[in-house]
C-alpha cells in the first residue's frame, strides 16, 4: 500500500511539473510599439551589432530554447503579411537541405495579420524545431524566430502559439 500511494505522489508531483502553466509578463519591444507576452522566468539580452535582441531563460532548465526577435529594414503593410509569409517559408526551404515544414498560416489578432511558420531541422544528429512568426510595424515587419531541440516540442508549441497571440501594436 506505501509503495502505491507513493508511486501516485510521484506521478501527481510529476504530472504537476510536466503541465503546470508558465506565468506571463507584459513586454513592451521594438522602440516602444509593440507588446508581447512571454514565459515571466524568461530575460531580454540584446545585440546592439546585429539589432537582434533575444528573450531566454536559464539554460540549465531548459537548453536551447530562445526566442529572439528583429525589426526588419524593409517596407511591408500588415496586408502584405500573406504574400511574405509565403516568401519566407519558400527562403526557409531555400537555405537548409534538412528542412522540414510542418505548418504555417495566419493568426488575425487585434485586427493585425500575424503570418507564421512552422518547421524542423537537423544539425548533426540533433533535430531542432522552429517557430518563426512575424507582423507588421508601423510598415516594418518585426520578425520573432522561436528554436528549441525537438524533443521539446510539444512543451513549447502551445506556449509559442500564446505568445504570437498575445502581441499587440501600441497606437
Amino acid at each position: 500500500m506505501k509503495k502505491i500511494i507513493s508511486l501516485l505522489v510521484f506521478i501527481y508531483s510529476l504530472a504537476n511539473t510536466v503541465f503546470a502553466q508558465t506565468d506571463l509578463k507584459k513586454w513592451v519591444i521594438a522602440y516602444g510599439k509593440v507588446e508581447i507576452m512571454v514565459p515571466e522566468n524568461y530575460t531580454i539580452n540584446s545585440d546592439e551589432k546585429t539589432g537582434i535582441f533575444a528573450f531566454s531563460q536559464d539554460a540549465i532548465k531548459s537548453p536551447g530554447s530562445i526566442l529572439s526577435f528583429s525589426l526588419g529594414d524593409e517596407n511591408i503593410s500588415d496586408n502584405e503579411i500573406p504574400a511574405f509569409t509565403d516568401d519566407r517559408l519558400k527562403l526557409a526551404k531555400l537555405n537548409d537541405d534538412s528542412f522540414r515544414y510542418i505548418d504555417d498560416g495566419i493568426h488575425l489578432q487585434d485586427g493585425k495579420n500575424i503570418g507564421y511558420i512552422k518547421f524542423s531541422t537537423k544539425e548533426g544528429k540533433t533535430k531542432y524545431f522552429h517557430y518563426t512568426f512575424f507582423i507588421s510595424v508601423y510598415a516594418k515587419p518585426l520578425l520573432f524566430k522561436f528554436s528549441c531541440p525537438f524533443k521539446q516540442r510539444k512543451r513549447w508549441e502551445a506556449a509559442v502559439d500564446n505568445m504570437a497571440n498575445s502581441l499587440m501594436i501600441i497606437q
